[in-house]
């Protein structure tokens, strides 16, 4: 007869599945194997581990974890323990990194070209990006230009917000870029860059709002 898995967990025959009434003398000893077989599991588990409690708890059982907590913490040494506590606040620590909001990554500078030589430019000595005949220059604070692949939507979202603001559709400049800033007709504002431009520099009511609050 084939075997089943009792409501333990532990095969038992088909014999002593239907009950000691079918076979008395044999479903009582595979009851009495079946019952061993738990308690060594028990034990077991028990060698493994502080103890293993059952339910109901019985106050003996619960004082002999007890000592043997006390005599493993006994046989711990204070260097073993400083490097436990140690080991344990860097898996904190390692875990707080993976829920910490990512801080965003700027562009700090570009490499263009000046004739036959690449050049590094720092984000800092930019004054402000300008496009011009659909080709987008980077002007640095002594005046020099540069062309750069990026465009004026790109170049925004690869430079600290802190730093560079999008005045309009043809400028993305600097703090220290902006010399003055004068009212304008409809709540726009007209802008003196440095280096100055030929050509007006305007920013529209909507993005007025923002450029002041940006320059607070």
């Amino acid at each position: 007869m084939g075997n089943q898995r009792g409501a333990d967990g532990y095969a038992v025959s088909g014999v002593a599945a239907r009950g000691p009434t079918a076979h008395p003398v044999l479903g009582r000893r595979l009851a009495v194997e079946a019952l061993h077989q738990v308690v060594g599991q028990h034990q077991h588990l028990g060698l493994l581990s502080l103890d293993y409690l059952l339910k109901p708890i019985q106050a003996a059982c619960l004082a002999r974890a007890l000592d043997k907590y006390a005599y493993w913490r006994s046989q711990v040494t204070e260097q073993q323990q400083a490097q436990g506590a140690q080991d344990q606040l860097h898996k904190v620590q390692l875990l707080l990194a993976q829920f910490a909001p990512t801080q965003p990554r700027y562009r700090h500078r570009f490499l263009l070209p000046a004739g036959d030589e690449l050049l590094p430019v720092a984000s800092a000595d930019v004054t402000y990006f300008y496009t011009k005949n659909e080709i987008v220059y980077l002007l640095r604070h002594d005046g020099r230009k540069f062309p750069v692949e990026y465009n004026l939507e790109q170049l925004e979202k690869m430079l600290d917000p802190a730093a560079f603001f999008r005045l309009n559709r043809q400028f993305l400049a600097s703090v220290p870029s902006i010399n003055k800033i004068y009212s304008y007709f409809v709540g726009k504002l007209k802008i003196e860059l440095l280096p100055p431009r030929p050509d007006d520099v305007l920013v529209s009511r909507d993005r007025a709002v923002l450029l002041k609050r940006w320059l607070e």
